[in-house]
């Protein structure tokens, strides 16, 4: 099983919703067409450079849209999912040089520790965790976003994403 196959499944039942009951003019129906058309799917994982990247921007747990957005200068900003443990989930990643750098799953075992006890009164029962490698997506699957158009979309929404639907909305 692949991101492809598990988002061509979903989107072909949604599509088919929407076809049924004659949305097919629908804003939402229009975005799925768009996303599932026009999204590329990466593989290769840039560790080094995910972990410098990571370091460098002092990237936080579950912050992917606000992490990928500072370290923009060193990347083309991407949004989409990733596949793990078999669940797509929505995601924010750069890429350099065809290879995905993300620098939010590149954070390991002891800075998630850390960084788990600094929001909460977090006290690591399974001592592995402190061990563990970092936990990339098996694939990715998404767009690239230009800057010119998240700059925008950050200062208009003030926050630092998702922004994959406002930017389907921009370019239509």
């Amino acid at each position: 099983m692949n991101i492809i196959s598990v988002l061509t499944n979903y989107s072909e039942n949604i599509l088919k919703l929407y076809e049924k009951h004659d949305g097919t003019k629908h804003l939402r129906y229009r975005y799925q067409k768009w996303f599932m058309e026009n999204s590329v799917s990466f593989t290769e994982v840039d560790d080094a450079l995910s972990q410098i990247t990571s370091i460098k921007r002092d990237s936080r747990l579950k912050a992917c849209y606000n992490n990928c957005f500072l370290a923009m200068s060193d990347g083309d900003y991407y949004e989409g999912f990733i596949l793990t443990c078999g669940i797509p989930l929505e995601h924010s990643w750069l890429v350099v040089d065809g290879k995905v750098v993300d620098p939010t799953l590149a954070i390991n075992g002891q800075r998630m520790i850390k960084q788990m006890k600094a929001m909460s009164e977090f006290e690591p029962r399974d001592r592995n965790l402190a061990k563990e490698k970092r936990r990339y997506g098996v694939e990715y699957y998404g767009l690239h976003i230009p800057s010119n158009h998240l700059f925008p979309l950050a200062e208009k929404s003030l926050k630092t994403g998702p922004f994959l639907f406002d930017y389907f909305l921009r370019i239509q």
